[in-house]
């Protein structure tokens, strides 16, 4: 699972393009994180066309940062778009638009989280702490987290 977040855990201003673990960084120091895991069926096409387009965010991911300027820009209903800059829900809406999974009737500049609980047919597969999740059932490319 790939998100935009702390890159170390001590200091929320380190911040980058991670690969989560609930078992590490943020979630180990902070054990009593609630969220809920969605899994969205995807046919094949969307499928590779996600594998592309994370497969572009893997190989620069030493150039992305967190969208700090935009996430505050995005709560006063601003978009702001900033080259290898995104906030998380940004970058999730942005993949899912681009697999045409995701209509928003505004840019992924300005998703919230809680607009990403309205997708339809997502299926609920974990809701609970993040340190019962457990790591090992994170290993599947179909599966996602919005944290409440």
């Amino acid at each position: 699972m790939y998100s935009f977040g702390r890159v170390t855990p001590n200091n929320p201003f380190s911040a980058g393009f991670i690969r989560e673990n609930f078992n590490k960084g943020v979630f180990l120091k902070k054990s009593n994180c609630e969220c809920i895991v969605y899994r969205i069926k995807i046919n094949e096409i969307q499928h590779a066309m996600l594998i592309n387009e994370l497969s572009r965010f893997i190989a620069a991911d030493q150039f992305l940062r967190y969208n700090f300027l935009g996430l505050f820009t995005a709560a006063m209903k601003i978009p702001m778009r900033r080259e290898n800059h995104y906030f998380c829900s940004q970058f999730v809406s942005e993949l899912l638009m681009k697999i045409n999974l995701l209509q928003n009737p505004f840019p992924p500049e300005l998703t919230k989280p809680m607009d990403l609980y309205h997708i339809e047919g997502k299926e609920e597969i974990y809701q609970g702490f993040t340190w019962q999740f457990g790591a090992a059932s994170l290993g599947s490319a179909n599966r996602g987290c919005v944290a409440k």
